[in-house]
C-alpha cells in the first residue's frame, strides 16, 4: 500500500502556507499540493485572534487539499518566533569495565549519554522542540563526530537544544486540532530553513540562514555539519512597513505598497534623488508624495539595525567567525532590493539569496524564497519518519501529546 504523503503548515505573521508532498529518488522532492493564505490573526508569530487565525488556516488547507486532490489528516507544525531560544546541553557518563574504569564505546554507551542529555530540565514555561547533536568528548579529547569503537574513561555529549514558548505552542497545535489535523511534531522555521537552503558543503564550511520574515527573523547557524546556534528576533517586514507609517505619515496600506514598489534598504543606492506619489489609500488617507531618499533612508535604518541585532547576538554564542560560506538569506523580506548589501555591510562577509533546489512542482519559479521554510519542514518531516526514533535530529516528536481530539461525528470509543 502507497505511504500517505508528507504535509507541512507554516503559520507566519504574513502569509499561511501549506505544502504536500513526497520525497524521491536522490533526495528529490515532489510537491504534490499547495494551499497559500494572507495571515490573519497573527503578530509576531503568536496568535492574537484564534478566530481569524483558524479562518486563514483553513483557507490554506482546502487550496492544499484541491490542489492536491487529497484529503489532509496530519502535518507537521512549523512555528517562529514565540520565544525561541536556543542553548547547550551536555552530559558525561562513566564507562565502567569489568574490573576497573575505561573500555571501548558502544552503540548502547551512545545512545546511554543521549537519553542522559534530553533529561536536562527544561526551562521555565518553555518546551523542547529540537534536542540536535554536536559533538562527543571522550576523556580530554572533544569535538568528537562518531566516538563508537573509541577507547576512554568518561563519554560526554554537547547537544543544541531549542525550546519555544509552552502556551504558543499548545494555541498553534489547538488550532490544528479545530479543523481536524493530527500535529504530528512541531519544528522551529530557521531549523527547516536550513534543510531547505543549505548543501551539506555550506554546513561544512559554516553558514548562517537568516528567514525575514514578517514579524520575526529567525536565525541558524551551522559549522562542520552541525548546529551550532539558533535566534529569533521579534523585528520583521511589517516593522519596517510601521517605521514608514510614522515617518511618512501614510496609511498601513499606502506604506506597503510604497515600499514594495519604491523601497530599498540603502539610502546611499542610486537614484535616490527625486519625489515619489503616493496614491489615496480610499479610506481616510489621501494622496501624498515622498521624498525618496527619505523613504530609502527608513527602509535602510530598520534593516542594518535587524541585522545588526542578529550579529551581536551571533558574536555572543562564538558563532560569528564560523561563517565560512557566510550568509544566507531567505523570506520576504530579504526580497527588498538592497538587503543582501546591506547584510554585506553589517556581516563584512559573503552574502546570498537562497534558492530551493531539488524540488518538483512549486507554484511559481522552483527556487523561490518564499517556500524555503515549508520545503524544508517537508525535508524534516521525512527525516523524522525514516530515522530510528533515538537518532532524530529534525525534532521532536510528541507522541500522543499532540494527538488530536478524536474528530466530530467520529463516535465514541477508542
Amino acid at each position: 500500500m502507497k505511504s500517505e504523503p508528507l504535509a507541512v503548515i507554516e503559520v507566519g505573521t504574513s502569509r499561511v502556507r501549506v505544502l504536500i508532498g513526497e520525497m524521491r529518488e536522490r533526495g528529490s522532492l515532489m510537491i504534490l499540493g499547495y494551499g497559500e493564505s494572507a495571515s490573519r490573526g497573527v503578530r509576531k508569530s503568536e496568535i492574537i485572534d484564534y478566530g481569524s487565525a483558524a479562518d486563514a488556516l483553513r483557507t490554506a488547507v482546502d487550496q492544499a487539499e484541491q490542489s492536491g486532490d487529497t484529503d489532509l489528516h496530519r502535518a507537521l507544525l512549523i512555528i517562529s518566533g514565540g520565544g525561541i531560544e536556543s542553548r547547550t546541553i551536555g552530559c558525561a557518563v562513566p564507562l565502567e569495565g569489568p574490573e576497573r574504569l575505561g573500555r571501548k564505546i558502544t552503540p548502547e554507551d551512545m545512545e546511554y549519554v543521549r537519553s542522559m542529555t534530553m533529561k536536562t530540565p527544561e526551562p521555565a514555561n518553555r518546551v523542547r522542540l529540537h534536542a540536535l547533536e554536536r559533538y562527543y568528548g571522550v576523556d580530554d579529547q572533544r569535538q568528537i563526530l562518531n566516538p563508537e569503537g573509541m577507547y576512554g574513561n568518561h563519554l560526554n555529549l554537547d547537544m543544541l537544544s531549542i525550546y519555544a514558548r509552552t502556551s504558543v505552542v499548545d494555541n498553534f497545535r489547538s488550532l490544528l486540532e479545530d479543523i481536524d489535523i493530527d500535529c504530528e511534531g512541531v519544528a522551529y522555521s530557521g531549523l527547516c530553513l536550513a534543510h531547505g537552503l543549505l548543501t551539506e558543503e555550506q554546513r561544512q564550511a559554516g553558514a548562517a540562514v537568516v528567514d525575514m520574515g514578517g514579524g520575526t527573523t529567525n536565525v541558524m547557524v551551522y559549522h562542520e555539519g552541525r548546529p551550532c546556534a539558533a535566534e529569533s528576533v521579534a523585528v520583521g517586514g511589517a516593522h519596517v512597513t510601521c517605521d514608514l507609517m510614522r515617518a511618512l505619515n501614510l496609511s498601513f496600506r499606502q506604506a506597503e505598497t510604497v515600499k514594495r514598489e519604491e523601497g530599498r534598504a540603502l539610502a546611499d543606492h542610486l537614484d535616490t534623488a527625486g519625489r515619489i506619489s503616493v496614491s489615496s489609500d480610499g479610506e481616510g488617507f489621501g494622496g501624498c508624495v515622498v521624498r525618496r531618499r527619505s523613504l530609502q533612508k527608513v527602509i535602510e535604518v530598520r534593516v542594518e539595525e535587524t541585522f545588526q541585532v542578529i550579529q551581536s547576538l551571533l558574536r555572543e554564542r562564538g558563532v560569528l567567525d564560523l561563517l565560512g560560506t557566510g550568509v544566507v538569506l531567505a523570506g520576504g523580506g530579504s526580497c527588498l532590493e538592497g538587503v543582501p548589501d546591506a547584510a554585506h555591510r553589517v556581516f563584512d562577509t559573503a552574502v546570498q539569496t537562497g534558492r530551493v533546489m531539488d524540488v518538483i512542482g512549486l507554484p511559481g519559479a522552483a527556487e523561490s524564497v518564499q517556500y524555503a521554510v515549508a520545503v524544508g519542514g517537508l525535508r524534516v518531516a521525512a527525516e523524522q519518519k525514516t530515522a530510528p526514533r533515538r537518532r532524530r535530529s529534525g525534532g521532536r516528536l510528541w507522541p500522543g501529546v499532540l494527538r488530536r481530539r478524536k474528530r466530530r461525528g467520529d463516535g465514541g470509543g477508542s
